[in-house]
């Protein structure tokens, strides 16, 4: 039902248009492209990684605030570690970035 029957079942929603809205008001939107190096697409694979969220992990590896904000469940631990060290990348839950660009962390 609707264009984006997903995002009802995202409990973060408001939480997430608001985090776009602030980096809106603040001019901070970058768009970005690329790809994974093969090696990155292998480690996170074996870690049991979608990779349909590739796409997202290698934006993030090449913006300048190395920042990912997900709620995915694909992003364990053991994944969230893996990006940190390989990538320098952290994520961030929705709550988490909204209060980051905020100037609250």
């Amino acid at each position: 039902q609707g264009k984006f029957p997903a995002i009802r079942c995202f409990s973060g929603w408001g939480t997430l248009l608001k985090w776009f809205k602030e980096l809106k008001r603040r001019k901070a939107m970058v768009f970005q492209h690329g790809g994974l190096s093969q090696r990155h697409e292998q480690d996170l694979l074996k870690l049991k990684f979608d990779r349909s969220d590739f796409p997202f992990v290698a934006v993030a590896s090449r913006s300048k605030d190395k920042l990912l904000v997900s709620e995915d469940s694909d992003y364990t631990p053991a994944v969230r570690n893996y990006l940190e060290a390989q990538l320098k990348i952290q994520v961030l839950s929705a709550k988490k970035a909204l209060d980051r660009a905020s100037g609250d962390l």
